[in-house]
């Protein structure tokens, strides 16, 4: 059966927080979306419907020296997709975290800082994510 394509969704979310740990979890607020298809809950936690997805992490880091990071996305606690983080690629200050992925039912999406090495790392307020989604 034919079924027309439909337009992806698209959400602009912010993250934040102080990233010092090997294992952290950093929060997420939703800056603007087409439509309402997800939420933040818990203050970490994205709520996504079934459906398509793609979603990257951009990272925006002051840090001094050789100060480094690796930050990934989880989907329902399972580490997917590309690294991102801090000098990771040709000693370039930043790499994005990306995935793409399908649920058949809701799941939760979160972004995590996985290795971490020096001191703590600052974010600025330009740590975007960017989701998008077609329905199933």
């Amino acid at each position: 059966m034919y079924k027309a394509p439909q337009a992806p969704q698209i959400a602009e979310l912010s993250w934040s927080g102080t990233p010092s740990t090997a294992a952290f979890t950093y929060s997420m607020s939703v800056d603007q979306q087409s439509s309402s298809f997800l939420s933040v809950s818990s203050g970490t936690d994205i709520d996504l419907p079934a459906g398509h997805y793609y979603v990257i992490g951009y990272p925006d880091y002051t840090r001094p020296g050789q100060r480094n990071n690796q930050i990934y996305w989880f989907l329902d606690g399972v580490q997917i997709g590309a690294v991102g983080g801090s000098d990771h690629f040709n000693n370039e200050s930043t790499d994005n975290a990306e995935a793409a992925f399908t649920l058949t039912a809701a799941g939760t999406l979160t972004l995590r800082q996985t290795a971490w090495s020096g001191s703590a790392l600052t974010l600025t307020n330009n740590c975007k994510a960017i989701i998008m989604r077609v329905p199933v």
